[in-house]
């Protein structure tokens, strides 16, 4: 799991759904949440911490930034392969778990350590939790 600190800066109510925005050391961040309880629990301000897995990072080999939120670029610092997962490091701490087949693709396409690289998320795939 990656986790990073950041500051709720924004947040958008609809109903039971809404998009908040987050300060990080990365740059902002955007979660759309559903809620299931009480809409009290995130405040703008507050210092939470950001949580998503691994699998769920996209990556692209262009060292420009896409026109989507929620993408940051960063330079590879370790791959580590086995048999059926990869696991791509970036010198930020953020991590990437793929299949070792779509990492040898990526590595045909100039994949490697020290390699400049773009990696996403998507804003639902990110869970918030309250710092103790």
């Amino acid at each position: 799991m990656n986790t990073l600190k950041a500051r709720i800066t924004n947040i958008e109510h609809d109903e039971n759904l809404a998009l908040i925005e987050l300060d990080s050391c990365f740059g902002m961040f955007l979660v759309l949440l559903i809620f299931t309880q009480s809409k009290q629990q995130w405040q703008r301000g507050q210092e939470v911490r950001l949580v998503f897995k691994q699998t769920d990072l996209l990556l692209s080999l262009s060292d420009s930034l896409l026109g989507i939120h929620n993408c940051f670029i960063h330079e590879i610092s370790s791959i580590k392969q086995d048999c059926i997962l990869s696991l791509v490091e970036f010198q930020s701490g953020v991590s990437a778990l793929l299949s070792t087949r779509d990492c040898k693709r990526l590595q045909s396409m100039g994949l490697k350590v020290g390699a400049t690289c773009s990696w996403t998320i998507n804003p639902t795939q990110i869970l918030l939790q309250q710092l103790d």
